[in-house]
Formats: structure tokens, C-alpha cells, sequence
């Protein structure tokens, strides 16, 4: 049986009550609105009141330049809040630039308050010797940063204060005023510099003539080492320029076309912190490097020129040979004979001047070293002259012979407890074999059958398996 479906009364809306809702709603929106407007006219009219209050000073041209900035912040304040009225920024954007406003002028005082004990301050720096050239420059031009004269105070759109020159040509934030009068650059200790930054090399003691001696295989490619170490102490601009001024003569300047004009000016201009930064030329850079580089030169006794820059290439070529020539053995022969090619290749790796080939000798005694030089010396009495010596450095020369240097132990690294062994190929290999014989757990292999593979692979002569010649700086 189908049941009726029958009409349902629906509730009646009460306009009423729903009118008298939006409106309260829109009411409260609206003072909610006005509220807000009054008090960002109030923040307006303090800000206003705040200019007025603006303190004076003894000199006219300073308070006319207040005056003018004064009126150019009210101006803009006022025309500020005119577009918060009309709804075209909203109160956060206008709060912003109104405490922008305020910080721009009151940046300003920086120009009468503290000036004079700066100007103290930055003198007495120059007559004790302690301010760099570039600072110098900056207290010279003390006066005409602070000069007013011809300048003007504006805003830009979010309300940042700039004092702006007459002819467009200086733009400085009021922000940064207080970094930019308070530049203080020390006089560069470039010696001082470069003995650090040569120590941190890894020196192994000073020579007869007071200079560092490094070992070739810690400064590698010495020309690309100087280089590197030269643009590490340069890396501040500021110290690039000041070498300049304090070796060649070189002056400063704030004009960019006397800069472009005059290879000898060094440009300075403004970093976003106020700060003075010189733009050095390409040319202007590569000097003040090669001028360190120089001075590096000069405290290290290491010559690259008694190095053979091919020798890991030499005994790279080598060691492939030695490869090769294991793998033609039979699988029983290699087994017996592969101690034998793996102590040759640690001991070219020691005649390349790598560090991993040093890793395995040095700190080691060298006892058949110690009596080198003496007719028909062996290991014994001689010993006592070099008693605790131990392997410090190996450098491959260019006329294929070898240069150890031996140092006392434990000694410290301006120790002039050296010894300069000059060794054939030959003689090193015989005693630095000898020397990995004493290792612990290292197996005991046969000089001579050492030296016969040794001679395989460079397809020289055998050699007489001691050292040519020793001596004592």
C-alpha cells in the first residue's frame, strides 16, 4: 500500500533577526577599521612630533640639512598614510615604513654625536703606525663624508634614509653610517703571514741562512703552492690593496674615473654594510700576489730546481713494467716472486718523493747510512756521530741521483741536528731494503735480487749498493 506523502511545513526565515546580525557584524567591522585608522594616525602624528623635536647644532648648513630631511620624512609619512586611508598598503606595510623613517633620521646623529672621538681615535692610529694606508685614506676624508653642503637627505620607497651627494655620485644609507665612520684596518703583517701559512707546510728546522726548510714532497708543485698560499693570505681584498699602497706607492680613490684613468688608483666603493671595499683590477691582484710569492721564496731554503719534477712519472712507468713481468709468471712463480715486486714498487714509490712511499721509511734509522763517506765505512764506531737519527726526507733530483736529509729523533723542528745524505739510485734501494728488513713482521728479502728487478725496470746500470757522499749542514 502506497503511503501519502504528504507536504512537510518548512520554518520561516526571521529577516529580522538575520539584518540585525549583518549589520552588527558589518558595525563591528567598521569600528574595528577605524579603530586601526586612529591608531595609525596616532603612530603618524608621534612620528611627526618626533621630527619636530630634532636637535640643533652650532653650525646652519647642518640644521638646514636636518630641516630639508625633516620635511622630506613628514612628506613622505603623511603621503604614506594617505595610501593606508584609501586601502593601497596595508597597516603592516605602513608601520614598517614608518619605523624605517624613524631609524633613518635618528642614523643621522651618528654625524654630530661620537664624530670627534673618532676622528681622536683614527689619528692616533696614524701616528703610532698601527692604521693601513686605506685607512689612512678614510680619515683623510673624514671631513668630506661628514660634510653636508652638498648634499641632501631622501627616502627611498620603503622609507630607508640616504645621504645623497649633489652630483649623484656618493649614495650612503643612514644605516650604515655608523659602520662605515668606525672602519678600522690594521697595517698587514704580511711576514708574519707567510711564516704561518709556510709552517703550516710541515717545516723540518732552519738552514745555515735562517730559512725554512720544507721537504718536496709536502710542497708538491712549489710554483702552484706559492700561488695557493699567496691567494690564501690575500683573500681579503682589504690586505690585497694595502700590500699595494705600502710596497708600490698605490693610492686610493672614491671616484671611478680617476680609477679607470690612473692604473696606480685603487677604486673604493660601499659594500651594503657600509663598509669601504677596494675594486682591485685583475692586474692589480696578480701583483700583490707575486709580491707575496716573493716573500715566501725568501723564507724557504727548498730550491724546486734540485727537484726532477718527472720522477713519479719514471717510476710510474716502471711499476707498470714490474706488473706486467708478474703477470707472465705461472701462478706457483708469482706466489714465490710477488714479495719481491711488491717491496720494489714500495721502494720507487719512496724514489717518486710521495708521501705514501715515505710513509713506509721515514722516522726510520739508517744504519748503513751513518758511515757513508768513510773509506770502506760500515756500520759500527762511525755510527755514534749520528746515534738517533732517523729518516726525514727523499728528494729525486734531476741528475737521478737522491737527497736525504736525517734529523735527531724527537728534536724540535728548528733543530740544526740534520744530516744531507747525496745518494745513486742503486745505494738508496740496497739501504732502504735493508731498512724495511728491520720492520716488524715484514718478511726479510734478498737486496740483490732487489736490485736485479730494479734494474729491469729502469734499464740502468746495478751501482754500487752504498751511499755516494754525506755532509752536516
Amino acid at each position: 500500500m502506497v503511503e501519502y506523502s504528504g507536504y512537510v511545513p518548512v520554518k520561516p526565515i526571521d529577516w529580522t533577526a538575520k539584518t540585525s546580525e549583518i549589520t552588527g557584524k558589518f558595525l563591528d567591522t567598521y569600528y574595528d577599521r577605524e579603530k586601526k585608522r586612529a591608531e595609525q594616525q596616532a603612530e603618524v602624528d608621534n612620528f611627526i612630533s618626533e621630527v619636530g623635536k630634532l636637535e640643533t647644532t652650532n653650525s646652519q648648513t647642518f640644521n638646514n640639512f636636518i630641516l630639508n630631511g625633516a620635511q622630506s620624512a613628514t612628506s613622505y609619512i603623511q603621503s604614506q598614510n594617505d595610501l593606508f586611508k584609501k586601502g593601497l598598503i596595508d597597516q603592516n606595510t605602513l608601520k614598517r615604513n614608518i619605523q624605517n623613517s624613524r631609524e633613518g633620521l635618528s642614523n643621522i646623529k651618528i654625524l654630530t654625536d661620537g664624530i670627534n672621538e673618532r676622528i681622536r681615535v683614527g689619528t692616533e692610529r696614524m701616528n703610532n703606525g698601527q692604521a693601513a694606508p686605506m685607512e689612512e685614506y678614510i680619515q683623510d676624508h673624514i671631513y668630506d663624508i661628514i660634510d653636508v653642503s652638498n648634499k641632501q637627505y631622501i627616502q627611498d620607497e620603503n622609507g630607508n634614509g640616504y645621504i645623497v651627494s649633489l652630483d649623484g655620485k656618493t649614495k650612503i644609507s643612514t644605516k650604515s653610517l655608523n659602520n662605515m665612520l668606525n672602519q678600522f684596518i690594521d697595517r698587514p703583517d704580511i711576514m708574519s703571514d707567510v711564516d704561518k701559512a709556510v709552517k703550516g707546510l710541515g717545516v723540518s728546522g732552519l738552514n745555515k741562512d735562517g730559512k725554512y726548510i720544507i721537504s718536496a714532497r709536502l710542497t708538491g708543485d712549489w710554483e702552484g703552492t706559492k700561488n695557493r698560499m699567496a691567494n690564501d693570505i690575500l683573500a681579503s681584498p682589504q690586505k690585497a690593496a694595502n700590500v699595494l699602497a705600502m710596497q708600490f706607492g698605490y693610492t686610493f680613490t672614491m671616484d671611478p674615473e680617476e680609477a679607470k684613468g690612473d692604473s696606480n688608483k685603487i677604486l673604493l666603493t660601499l659594500d651594503p654594510n657600509g663598509a669601504y671595499v677596494p675594486s682591485l683590477t685583475k692586474e692589480q691582484k696578480s701583483q700583490a700576489v707575486d709580491v707575496v710569492k716573493k716573500e715566501i721564496q725568501a723564507r724557504v731554503g727548498y730550491e724546486e730546481k734540485e727537484r726532477d719534477p718527472d720522477a713519479a712519472a719514471k717510476i710510474a712507468l716502471e711499476n707498470r713494467k714490474l706488473d706486467v713481468d708478474l703477470y707472465k709468471l705461472t701462478a706457483e712463480e708469482r706466489a714465490k716472486e710477488e714479495p719481491y715486486y711488491l717491496r720494489l714498487r714500495t721502494l720507487n714509490d719512496v724514489l717518486s718523493g710521495s708521501r705514501e712511499g715515505m710513509a713506509a721509511i721515514i722516522g726510520k734509522p739508517l744504519s748503513y747510512a751513518n758511515a757513508a763517506g768513510v773509506p770502506g765505512g760500515k756500520a759500527g764506531e762511525v755510527n755514534k756521530k749520528y746515534a738517533g737519527y732517523v729518516i726525514d726526507d727523499v728528494i729525486p733530483l734531476k741528475n737521478g741521483d737522491y737527497k736525504v736529509t736525517m734529523k735527531l729523533g724527537g728534536d724540535s723542528e728548528n733543530s740544526p741536528n740534520k744530516a744531507i745524505f747525496n745518494y745513486t739510485r742503486e745505494g738508496l734501494i740496497s739501504d732502504l731494503n735493508q731498512v724495511l728488513n728491520t720492520i716488524e713482521g715484514s718478511s726479510k728479502l734478498d737486496t740483490e735480487k732487489i736490485l736485479y728487478l730494479s734494474k729491469k725496470g729502469s734499464g740502468g746500470g746495478m751501482g754500487t749498493p752504498t751511499a755516494s757522499s754525506t755532509q752536516a749542514p
